[in-house]
């Protein structure tokens, strides 16, 4: 084999590589950043073609066949290619309508502007999601992935750690990725609120702040167990010094209350209740159901009627609750 032609066959194979992101985009393996932005495709492809060219200035001439044709066959494939994945259908909301946003968009959100994005990423909720995480489209679940890591809440990390046994390898990466963000923002909102509390030790809002992290962050699943429950407990600590200095409000006696019922410490969680309905946080209708609820789950069957009939005194605007009072007996 003549040097010519290995340097010939040297350089198809370095024009092969530049072509692997439009191959990969047509059977929908590419990486997450060619699949995103195509233009980067594109530019590879033409770093193929000058390849190419600059390959056959020394060769036979019956070798010009190939280098001319096949460069002016993929750039044809790739823009049409890449205009057919532009002008994709619009994408069937959960209710049967449309949503106004291509099939391409969803699989490119970062090519969406960001007001669009937006609308289109509040107008979704965990059903679509949980949806689209079950389907087999990749770049699809990428996007549903972003959208749970930005809301961040229990229920989204909990569906986010369930991708992790995906089949994919690819939306497991995705999903290990965007769960090693969040752990990282709790991270920095946690120590930032360390620090404001630092700062200035009598200040009941940085207090309220950083309990509110605390709570959240041993409720994500990303910790052990016990580094949860000292969380747990730091934030338990920040809210009932809140209620001791006088400056509690509604928000933090709801969350020493979650404490409480998720403990099952049902004593305490009905003097939390006496307290919201004290300061008036809470109407006596939803104060009446709170009870009624801790008296069922004790056992306290006389304690849920008489707390009923002091609800139907009072007048009870759920339709729902007013069948329920009524199926016990109450009148």
């Amino acid at each position: 084999m003549t040097s010519q032609n290995i340097r010939f066959i040297a350089c198809w194979l370095i024009a092969g590589v530049f072509e692997y992101p439009f191959f990969a985009l047509f059977f929908g393996r590419a990486p997450f950043f060619l699949d995103r932005h195509p233009f980067y495709s594109m530019g590879l492809h033409a770093a193929a073609v000058a390849v190419l060219f600059f390959s056959t200035l020394k060769i036979p001439k019956t070798f010009l066949f190939f280098p001319a044709i096949f460069p002016v066959f993929g750039w044809g494939a790739m823009a049409a290619f890449y205009f057919l994945r532009r002008g994709a259908p619009l994408a069937s909301s959960p209710g049967g309508g449309e949503t106004g946003v291509s099939a391409a968009e969803l699989r490119e959100p970062m090519s969406i502007p960001m007001p669009k994005q937006a609308r289109i990423l509040e107008e979704l909720d965990f059903m679509p999601l949980a949806d689209i995480l079950a389907g087999e489209e990749i770049a699809l679940k990428r996007g549903a992935i972003s959208r749970l890591a930005e809301i961040k809440d229990a229920e989204a990390i909990r569906i986010l750690l369930s991708c992790r046994g995906d089949p994919s390898p690819d939306v497991r990466f995705f999903a290990t990725s965007a769960l090693t963000r969040i752990k990282k923002e709790f991270d920095e909102e946690l120590e930032a609120a360390k620090r404001q509390m630092q700062r200035d030790v009598h200040s009941i809002a940085a207090r309220i702040v950083l309990a509110k992290i605390y709570l959240q962050y041993s409720r994500s699943n990303l910790l052990d167990s016990a580094t949860a429950e000292a969380y747990e407990r730091e934030a338990l600590y920040h809210l009932e010094h809140c209620v001791e200095s006088g400056n509690a409000d509604r928000a933090v006696f709801q969350m020493i209350l979650s404490i409480y019922m998720g403990h099952q410490e049902w004593d305490r969680a009905l003097k939390i209740a006496d307290q919201l309905e004290k300061i008036g946080a809470m109407v006596p209708e939803e104060i009446g159901k709170l009870k009624v609820d801790i008296y069922f789950k004790t056992g306290r069957y006389e304690k849920v009627i008489q707390e009923m009939t002091s609800m139907n005194k009072i007048g009870i605007q759920d339709s729902q609750w007013q069948s329920l009072v009524n199926f016990w007996g109450v009148y």
